[in-house]
């Protein structure tokens, strides 16, 4: 087999494999695990109140086996679980799963974050998927790339 077949061949896989490491690495270095595996809940950002929904939602499925509850103390007897965090469903169900199998619910809420993050480019390959792209002749089939590997030879 010649440079340029094996370079076709193999080059857009070590090229995928190059994207994912980076990927892998800046989330690790962006999330790092002495934080996701730390002893509290992410801080920053909007995380206090993302985390404030699923601790409760934990706690009503522990005591009803439903994730809403209603507390008149709470936003003037607003029905929590219902209404303000409908985008959060996921990340609850996500908690409440490693809380039953004794992940502490802090540690359960960060792990979503990675999940999302590491999921990023599996959304990305699905989606465009979905959509029928196909790949085009690889860029490793282009001529530069192969003029410039191959050399005058």
């Amino acid at each position: 087999m010649d440079r340029t077949a094996l370079i076709e061949r193999w080059g857009p896989r070590l090229a995928l494999l190059v994207v994912l490491a980076v990927h892998v690495g800046l989330v690790l270095y962006y999330e790092p695990p002495s934080v996701i595996l730390g002893p509290r809940a992410l801080p920053g950002f909007d995380w206090e109140t993302h985390y404030e929904q699923c601790a409760h939602a934990v706690r009503a499925y522990r005591a009803t086996g439903e994730t809403w509850s209603y507390n008149p103390q709470r936003l003037a007897g607003q029905i929590s679980g219902v209404i303000f965090d409908a985008d959060n469903k996921a990340w609850e169900a996500w908690t409440i799963a490693l809380d039953a199998v004794g992940v502490p619910v802090h540690r359960a809420f960060n792990l979503f974050i990675w999940l999302a993050a590491f999921l990023v480019p599996l959304v990305l390959w699905s989606s465009a998927r979905l959509f029928e792209l196909r790949s085009a002749p690889p860029a490793t089939s282009s001529t530069p790339w192969r003029t410039g590997l191959r050399g005058s030879a």
